[in-house]
């Protein structure tokens, strides 16, 4: 917007002809504030709501340091709509997928969030209902669930929020708001195409060769010598700022004008300021700078950024450095006050660093793509470069659609004019053009069988994304409603965020949008070897069933056998006993409602049963009624007596234990294995099989 309007105010300004034009819109200014204040007689609490909220921001009672995460967006919803809306305040958080960094600043920020907001429910992606860890804290020393937390945490089993559910205070529940079919769908089709795109990937290659060679005969010199630096900068063989002063000054030689690119002129500025920065110097005050903190916090610094980082010039959107360098000022402004005096080059570039902050990224990336098409578009001259032109864009955009990387805005873009990135069409053109030039016949193209069935399993994923989004949000509200909580956060992957956004504005619900600050680049192949491990140790596993892998995954565990480990090294071998098999039982309470009818129904059989007994002989009866409110039971896999025999040791039971001894030993270890991965389909109570499971357990250890 302010590219449309800051020419032409500065216009009216400085212009003497434009007074009249000048006088004509104060005078439209005029009456259009008058005909708003004479509608808000009309209207009072719609318009007036509007005028006072258009403009304003959400509250927001907490305070991050920009070492840890920055506010990027934030929406207030207009008071006409917020009083019937389903929550009054999002804090969305974007989630670094096993990016270590970006996990422990999605902590730190959730700390700092939970310690001035009255929040009860933090909500996350690819988890099904109550997935908190805090049952596990009078197990083990804060000591041991940080070190074992942080050490699963590295390795991307563990993300931030439950490392901060296991190792703080907070009274919050974690609640995983997915849904489980969706998820399901989009990590089978996510698996089918990472394991059948190679292929199409090389064929691809073999396209674009043939474009390459159609390039060099059809193109001309200046756009030529455009194409390849374009194409330099996408392939990380050139540096952004390199890359930039190759587009400035192609629209210099243009006369384009950098009134409808307002951010690019922003960033000129600032390349103004870092060519004043003396590199060198600033590099070995930053040496010396980190030498001089206590060796814990220099420590903390290099692990989190894997390596010492080097100040260098940031407008080629290193996020990475801009991290490290903010986290360390931090640092040394808390050790040594006088900072600023001994390092006065490092402290010039930390300023460096502070205004390139206020570069607005995505603007700049936008503008960045805007000014890209206008120099094309000039310095194409025939209907074939222009279409050579296009046709790279669209081999681009099938790439990324391949790799599952388009954002939501490139697919959104795809989706509208899919029909052009049809191969026929593509390869049908280049072909044409190499008959054209009778020469090149090496190059033509042929269809790859199954590429078209590729195709459309990529934008099944994208699909399914935006559908999980949206019972993202309808899974959270009914929890809310059902908690009655009007504020929550909200955790979820980057790629979500946007039509999260625009949900949440549908809603007419307020939000703060924060991105954690990340500290090195996220492991892509780890995290897709992780992410797919999860079906296939489903499969293996006879516990968690080939469909339902969520709760595992949530517990951030690609395998199950790999949470049994997490709990083993965090309480010791000892510590996984029945008292924690009870806890964990107990962490799940909102599965008790879903049984209360069942449970009911077994109460009176058990009234019933009670004819059968001597007289005296009714107390077993009775405790085990009163575990039934207390710890809700159910099927184990088809065999109910051994969740009777978990609660004999726990002591719900306080009849003889002699009777459980030998069915304990042999079966105790499976049914804690059972409860700890899984306690949803542990519990899951069937009506018949527990009544003739209780009528085994009586004719076995209670006397007629």
């Amino acid at each position: 917007m302010k590219g449309i309007f800051l020419p032409l105010i500065y216009s009216l300004i400085i212009s003497r002809e434009a007074r009249t034009l000048r006088l004509k819109v104060i005078a439209c200014l005029v009456v259009v504030l008058f005909c708003l204040q004479q509608a808000s007689f009309a209207a009072p609490q719609e318009i007036q709501s509007f005028i006072q909220n258009a403009f304003q921001k959400p509250i927001v009672n907490f305070t991050l340091p920009k070492s840890i995460g920055l506010v990027e967006d934030a929406y207030k919803a207009p008071g006409y709509l917020r009083h019937q809306a389903p929550a009054e305040k999002i804090i969305l958080i974007q989630d670094a997928h096993t990016n270590e960094s970006g996990q422990i600043n999605v902590a730190k920020a959730l700390d700092q969030i939970l310690q001035s907001e009255k929040i009860r429910y933090v909500f996350l992606e690819a988890g099904s209902g109550n997935e908190s860890l805090s049952f596990l804290r009078p197990h083990a020393s804060l000591k041991e669930r940080k070190r074992v937390g942080l050490a699963y945490l590295r390795k991307g089993l563990l993300q931030g929020p439950e490392y901060l559910d296991l190792t703080s205070g907070h009274d919050v529940v974690l609640w995983g708001v997915e849904s489980e079919v969706l998820y399901d769908q989009a990590l089978e089709t996510y698996r089918q195409v990472v394991e059948s795109r190679e292929p199409f990937l090389r064929y691809l290659v073999r396209v674009t060769s043939t474009l390459e060679t159609l390039k060099g005969k059809i193109y001309n010199p200046e756009l030529k010598a455009f194409d390849e630096s374009y194409n330099a900068y996408h392939h990380d063989e050139i540096p952004l700022t390199r890359y930039f002063d190759v587009l400035f000054k192609t629209a210099k030689e243009r006369k384009i004008s950098f009134g409808s690119f307002p951010h690019l002129s922003t960033y000129q500025d600032l390349k103004k300021i870092e060519a004043k920065i003396d590199f060198k110097k600033a590099n070995q005050e930053h040496q010396k700078a980190l030498s001089s903190l206590p060796e814990s916090q220099r420590e903390e610094i290099i692990l989190l950024a894997k390596k010492k980082k080097t100040a260098e010039r940031l407008l080629s959107g290193n996020r990475e450095v801009q991290a490290y360098f903010l986290l360390l000022e931090e640092k040394i402004a808390q050790h040594d006050p006088e900072a600023r005096k001994h390092y006065p080059h490092l402290f010039s570039y930390l300023s460096y660093i502070q205004e390139t902050q206020k570069l607005e990224t995505k603007s700049v990336l936008l503008e960045q793509s805007g000014l890209e098409k206008v120099l094309y578009d000039t310095l194409s001259q025939t209907a074939d470069e222009r279409m050579l032109v296009r046709l790279s864009g669209y081999l681009r955009g099938i790439e990324d659609l391949f790799d599952l990387t388009l954002t939501p805005e490139d697919y959104e873009s795809y989706a509208r004019d899919s029909h052009s990135f049809d191969m026929k069409y593509i390869t049908g053109f280049l072909n044409r053009k190499i008959m054209d030039l009778e020469n090149h016949y090496e190059k033509a193209l042929f269809l790859e069988p199954g590429y078209g069935d590729l195709v459309k399993q990529a934008e099944l994923f994208y699909a399914l994304t935006l559908e999980r989004d949206k019972k993202f949000i309808a899974n959270m509200f009914k929890q809310m409603k059902k908690a009655e909580q009007k504020k929550a956060v909200l955790v979820t992957g980057g790629y979500h965020t946007p039509n999260l956004k625009a949900l949440f504005k549908k809603h007419g619900v307020s939000y703060v949008s924060i991105q954690p600050q990340v500290f090195h680049e996220t492991d892509h192949e780890r995290y897709e070897r992780l992410l797919l491990s999860q079906r296939q140790s489903a499969s293996s596993h006879k516990v968690v069933s080939a469909e339902k892998t969520l709760n595992v995954k949530r517990m951030q565990a690609a395998r199950p056998d790999l949470f049994r480990q997490f709990v083993v090294d965090l309480v010791g071998p000892e510590g996984v006993n029945l008292d924690l098999a009870g806890a964990r039982l107990a962490s799940v309470p909102d599965t008790v409602e879903s049984l209360q009818k069942e449970i009911a129904a077994l109460e009176k059989k058990l009234e019933g049963a009670k004819r059968v007994f001597e007289e005296g002989r009714y107390q077993h009866l009775d405790v085990i009624k009163g575990a039934l409110r207390i710890i809700p039971i159910g099927d184990i896999h088809g065999d109910v007596k051994e969740l009777l025999f978990v609660m004999a040791e726990i002591g719900l039971i306080k009849g003889d234990k002699k009777a459980f001894k030998k069915k304990l030993t042999e079966d105790a270890t499976k049914v804690i294995r059972d409860i700890l991965i899984n306690p949803k389909d542990y519990i899951q109570l069937r009506k018949g099989d527990v009544v003739v499971a209780l009528g085994d357990f009586f004719d076995t250890h209670l006397p007629y």
